[in-house]
């Protein structure tokens, strides 16, 4: 927290004022994550626009959270997963399979 403080240029009271703990701080990075994802993939769009987004977009924020990876969750030893964090894809991969842009005999998951 002092380091994030430091790099940050606030005081480190304000971190704690905003996060009380390092625990706090993940999970909002974790549900940045998870916003960020559900960006690249727009309910409606077809499946080259999608495609063409899904790879740079997801590559992206990969990266930058790459050390998330290795924070467990801080309600269980779990790795940090958002249990909302595959919906968006997985309701866009079914609406296209319907459509027929996708195989459809294939599950989304």
């Amino acid at each position: 927290m002092r380091r994030i403080a430091e790099e940050s240029g606030v005081a480190r009271i304000t971190v704690y004022r905003h996060f009380p703990t390092r625990e706090y701080l993940i999970q909002a990075l974790v549900d940045l994550v998870v916003a960020q994802e559900r960006a690249v993939v727009t309910p409606g769009a077809g499946a080259a626009e999608v495609f063409d987004r899904l790879g740079p977009g997801i590559v992206r924020v990969g990266e930058r959270y790459r050390f998330l990876d290795s924070r467990p969750c801080p309600v269980s030893d779990a790795p940090l997963r958002h249990p909302a964090a595959d919906e968006p894809l997985l309701a866009w991969l079914t609406w296209a399979a319907e459509r027929g842009e996708l195989r459809a005999d294939l599950p989304p998951a």
